[in-house]
Order: structure tokens, then sequence, then C-alpha cells
């Protein structure tokens, strides 16, 4: 049975700050992608404890890489010449 909702502009502007605070609150992990001769080929950065965040664990170790945590500093100190992925 569907409900019919009835909502104020300012209820509806409360959902949306919201939103956009949770959306702004996401927090990251950040990776530096090593391989085995200790050459850094790239970071990423991936919400902290999604299901992304095991998926790039596992994905990097398949391909016989390290991922390293580093801090977001580092992270953003990469030129952007630099290989970045976001998930």
């Amino acid at each position: 049975m569907k409900k019919i909702i009835r909502l104020t502009e300012s209820d509806l502007a409360r959902i949306v700050e919201r939103v956009i605070e949770e959306r702004d609150n996401t927090v990251y992990n950040y990776f530096k992608i090593v391989g085995e001769d200790g050459e850094v080929y790239g970071v990423g950065g991936v919400e902290k404890g999604s299901k992304n965040e095991v998926y790039f664990i596992d994905e990097i170790f398949n391909l016989g890489f390290t991922p390293v945590k580093i801090s977001k500093e580092e992270y953003e100190s990469y030129d952007e010449g630099d290989e970045i992925r976001n998930f």
C-alpha cells in the first residue's frame, strides 16, 4: 500500500542538506600501487568500508601488485600525470 506524504519546503530543504552533508563526509582510504620491484605504478582512493574497497584491494593483489595505504596528503601530492583512480 502506497502512502502520500506531504512535505513543506523547509522539510525538503532539510533532507537535501542532510544528503549533501553525508556525501561530503564520505571517508576514503588512499593507496599507492606498488610492484614487486618496489616501483609505484599509481595511486587510488576508495570509500572506506565499501564493497569497492574489498574489490579494489583484491584486484590489486590479483594483478600482482601490493596496495600500500597512504595519507590523503600524499595521495593529493601526486602529479596530474600520475595515474589516479577513485573507486
